[in-house]
């Protein structure tokens, strides 16, 4: 399964609501990790929603795709299986945070 290209369609179910979310990736940034395995795609996604959080906060999310050693790239598969997704306004306090304190 090849990464499809932007936008790409996303769908989030809330934790204990299990209420699903639609929206769209329309933008994302990412550095390849290489390893004795495989590839690590690591990305940081921007999610604009759709249906009812239409018009409310962006969204970015921190993720990765996974391929094996000697695959190509058909076979990048999403290989998060929690990600870290936030309002972007939030993602912004943590990084000047961590730039802050020298994490980053």
């Amino acid at each position: 399964m090849a990464i499809s290209k932007l936008p790409r369609k996303v769908k989030i179910f809330g934790r204990t609501t299990k209420k699903k979310y639609e929206g769209k990736v329309v933008e994302e940034v990412f550095e390849d990790q290489p390893t004795e395995d495989g590839v690590f795609r690591k990305m940081i996604q921007l999610i604009i929603w759709e249906g009812d959080r239409k018009g409310k906060d962006d969204f970015i999310r921190f993720g990765y795709y996974v391929k094996n050693k000697n695959q190509s790239d058909k076979n990048f598969m999403w290989g998060s299986q929690t990600s870290f997704l936030a309002p972007k306004k939030l993602v912004k306090k943590l990084i000047k945070k961590a730039e802050k304190k020298g994490i980053l």
